[in-house]
């Protein structure tokens, strides 16, 4: 990690300085972790920190000028951290699924529980070697989750530096990752021109794409169809960097955002209910799309909509199509292609578990716009068997369609670079 910084430098005491920002050094802490960071910082901004003996901290003065304090896990912020905010797992430990209802992810997984593939490119591979899988396309799990958070809640320094940080040690892990893993760049998306550099700074370092939220009016910034926005989807189009709306960053930073299941329900039955709402939350940005002028201005700037199924999307873009193309006497008709085209110009869906999806809606969507994933290392994966327990959700499709959805439309999305002949496939 220490490309990823301009100066290391030994801590004494007495040159400990102010607290700007802190992050941990580590690719596991510096994607999970940065809401814990951020609130233990805001809470020690101004003070002078005092490590042990033999602390270092890595100054990183570019692009934000933004400096940023890393101490060892063992350090005295580090631990301060784990103390106000303990492991965050992704719910796969080495060998086994645990189900999300075991856990209170917030307070009582401990770090050791994390499965080594979550941040360890070699262990990533070995897994992927296991399960069939020749690439895979890796989306930011809290990073992802918490895009409002850091919108609304995160001071917009210490979000910057938190961005270039990630990315760069995203840039790190693709190349760990010996051409088969391929990290989502993330963006300060609350500064439109930042994020253009940002963007252009991810694309030298050989990033495939962006991950940004479907909705970011609801934290106070321009919609997606606003001509904000324009600059960036210029620069993204010519980069051919899709923009990934990961399931989740589509809500709020409400606390109810994720509960709607009913309080008597059982405990097992409350997650799979909230998904269900979570996973929904992307035909906002769906819906918006297809009846934006977006996808006609840029034409090869494609969205795909990360972990949230491809059941729903039929109904989505035949309701939007129902009542907007209705024929109505004091309106001009409509001259927009229909939902249904706008989808399958510029848009794509994603799924992992569904069998009713891929046997019944592939003739109306088509096979062109449908990728494969794996969920892993979420609790939901098809791990350990992936590719055998889709091949019976497939059963029955032909295999042009079956090639298109399991590597071919990856592949060439993401500009994946594929060997031949080695009887595996990519997913992400």
């Amino acid at each position: 990690m220490r490309e990823c910084f301009d100066e290391l430098v030994e801590l004494e005491a007495a040159e400990t300085g102010k607290i700007v920002a802190a992050l941990r050094s580590e690719i596991s802490g510096s994607i999970e972790f940065f809401e814990y960071y951020a609130a233990v910082v805001r809470g020690l901004r101004g003070q002078s920190l005092e490590p042990a003996a033999g602390s270092f901290a890595f100054v990183r003065r570019e692009p934000y000028g933004v400096v940023a304090v890393v101490t060892p896990w063992n350090g005295p912020l580090n631990q301060a951290c784990r103390e106000a905010a303990p492991a965050l797992a992704v719910g796969n430990t080495a060998g086994k699924k645990t189900p999300m209802i075991s856990s209170d992810i917030t307070n009582s997984i401990r770090y050791e529980d994390i499965h080594e593939a979550s941040y360890d490119a070699a262990a990533r591979l070995a897994v992927m070697d296991e399960m069939g899988i020749w690439a895979q396309i890796v989306y930011p799990n809290t990073m992802g989750f918490a895009m409002y958070a850091v919108i609304q809640e995160v001071d917009t320094e210490v979000g910057a530096a938190i961005v270039s940080i990630y990315n760069d040690a995203m840039a790190e892990w693709q190349q760990q990752g010996q051409g088969r893993l391929f990290p989502m760049a993330v963006l300060p998306f609350w500064d439109i021109d930042a994020s253009v550099r940002e963007a252009q700074r991810a694309a030298a370092m050989g990033l495939r794409g962006v991950t940004m939220a479907g909705n970011p009016h609801l934290g106070g910034l321009p919609d997606l169809g606003q001509p904000d926005w324009e600059p960036l989807y210029e620069v993204l189009q010519d980069l051919g960097m899709p923009i990934n709306i990961h399931v989740g960053s589509t809500a709020s930073v409400s606390a109810d955002r994720h509960t709607v299941a009913w309080p008597s329900l059982e405990n097992r039955a409350v997650k799979p209910v909230n998904s269900v709402q979570i996973e929904l939350n992307n035909s906002k940005f769906i819906s918006n799309l297809c009846v934006s002028d977006v996808i006609l201005k840029y034409p090869n700037l494609k969205w795909v909509s990360v972990e949230s199924g491809m059941g729903w999307i039929p109904y989505v873009l035949e309701r939007i199509d129902y009542e907007y193309r209705e024929t109505f006497p004091d309106l001009p008709p409509v001259t927009r292609p229909s939902a249904l085209e706008m989808f399958r110009r510029g848009i794509y869906g994603t799924f992992w578990f569904e069998h009713a999806g891929p046997h019944l809606l592939l003739d109306y969507l088509g096979a062109d716009n449908i990728m494969w994933e794996t969920d892993f290392p979420h609790p939901t994966c098809l791990y350990p068997s992936p590719v055998e327990r889709s091949a019976k959700a497939l059963a029955g499709v032909d295999p042009t369609s079956i090639r298109k959805i399991m590597q071919d439309n990856a592949a060439k999305l993401y500009n994946i670079p594929l060997p031949t002949d080695t009887g595996i496939t990519a997913g992400s």
